[in-house]
């Protein structure tokens, strides 16, 4: 009755481990032969040593499964999945056996050979830095270079100031055009252009026109040639003439 009791509450557990946790018998043969592996490794064979060495076996057990959540969370901060991560762990030590290094070399190894490689690419990115200097300046010798390796942030400064002087000289004649055009400008709104009135009335009476000049008419018409003399290109030489004549 006893056995017939434990193998109604083994089937019970087992009913229960299949419907809740979709478990049965085979999910759990992998850990009994961890055991057992465990236990043949250990060397406690007989049923004495078992007895003496379960503490130890259970010592391991704790280990190992504190190990696979330790595992759990370094996969989840590097984004593996664990079956990747044992990848990983299988490619390093198949990595091992090809070049002869211990995995727990392999980190100081990859490192020196990552500093080597940025000391390469620095030599690479000076050398074309050299190259692009002769090609550029016809008078570069060998000890302009070394003196620009040794100052190369002066130079660098030297270059940039460079640059922004002929800037600042660009917007400087700008400006000086813009001044010019200005003070024209402001020029001809305050200067008094005044006609006398007898001049005025001689030129009606010489000409005789039925249409009679007026002092506005006359200093529009001045302002107009001033602000658009391309307008007036064919009179523009008999009025230099004229004025030369008589200046």
């Amino acid at each position: 009755m006893q056995n017939d009791s434990e193998f109604d509450l083994q089937r019970q557990v087992g009913v229960m481990l299949k419907k809740e946790n979709n478990l049965d018998i085979r999910s759990f043969a992998v850990l009994i032969r961890i055991r057992n592996k465990l236990i043949t490794e250990m060397g406690l064979n007989n049923d004495d040593e078992k007895i003496k060495s379960e503490v130890q076996v259970q010592e391991i057990e704790r280990k190992i499964e504190t190990l696979i959540v330790n595992l759990a969370v370094v996969c989840f901060k590097r984004g593996l999945s664990i079956d990747k991560f044992v990848d990983v762990i299988e490619d390093m030590l198949s990595l091992e056996d090809k070049v002869k290094i211990p995995i727990d070399q392999l980190p100081n190894q990859l490192l020196q050979q990552q500093r080597q490689l940025e000391s390469k690419e620095k030599e690479i990115q000076e050398i074309k830095l050299k190259k692009t200097l002769l090609l550029n300046d016809y008078h570069t010798t060998i000890n302009i270079l070394k003196e620009y390796t040794r100052n190369r942030p002066a130079v660098e400064k030297y270059i940039k100031l460079k640059e922004e002087l002929e800037e600042l000289k660009r917007e400087r004649k700008g400006l000086l055009n813009n001044i010019a055009e200005l003070e024209l400008k402001i020029w001809m709104m305050n200067y008094s252009w005044a006609s006398p009135t007898s001049d005025i009335d001689i030129i009606n009476s010489d000409y005789n026109c039925h249409r009679r000049l007026t002092a506005k008419e006359l200093l529009d018409m001045a302002r107009d040639l001033v602000n658009h003399p391309r307008k007036y290109v064919d009179i523009i030489i008999s009025l230099q003439r004229r004025f030369l004549e008589l200046a």
